[in-house]
């Protein structure tokens, strides 16, 4: 039995609201995600993010977090892992892109920033939803750690992508002390 669009969409919605409690650090300023101490970290300014799930892999390798942004209306999921799947930014990306989700992603551009690899695109009506959505995917890789960030916007129209592309701006990488 397939399930309804509505359904699909409430568990999603429902699967936001359920908070983990967060590997990170937070000040009114910033806020940092780590997989460890001694690992390079993520840092996004601190001001409207809130941590909706924080979730390590099995083997303790790798950590992903689900952010939500209540001022841009921006959605942040991070992956940090320790691995060797990928040694650059462009061939992280490259896998990254390989998602299935993307499948039907229009619009695609590429661009850097200052320390992430990153591509832009939208899906209108992912799943069927009657929702429009705007991507931004950006990868680096730092000390043998993939940083693998997404950010999303969804909307009945297509969100601009500008605000996306200046948060993905915000954000930097610290290197382990």
């Amino acid at each position: 039995m397939a399930m309804q669009p509505k359904v699909v969409l409430a568990l999603l919605l429902a699967s936001f609201n359920y908070a983990v409690a967060a590997q990170e650090t937070a000040t009114s300023a910033e806020r940092v995600l780590k997989l460890a101490e001694n690992a390079p970290s993520v840092v996004l300014p601190g001001d409207g993010w809130t941590i909706h799930q924080e979730k390590r892999n099995r083997t303790g390798t790798g950590i992903y977090y689900l952010l939500a942004n209540s001022r841009s209306k921006a959605y942040l999921s991070a992956y940090i892992e320790k691995t060797q799947a990928c040694q650059a930014a462009d061939e992280c990306l490259q896998l990254a892109l390989k998602n299935e989700s993307y499948k039907k992603a229009e619009g695609q551009a590429y661009f850097t920033t200052p320390q992430f690899k990153a591509a832009r695109f939208f899906i209108d009506q992912p799943g069927g939803l009657p929702i429009k959505q705007a991507h931004i995917l950006a990868s680096t890789y730092v000390s043998g750690h993939w940083i693998d960030l997404h950010l999303s916007a969804a909307g009945p129209e297509r969100p601009s992508i500008e605000p996306l592309e200046a948060l993905l701006h915000s954000l930097s990488v610290r290197n382990a002390p």
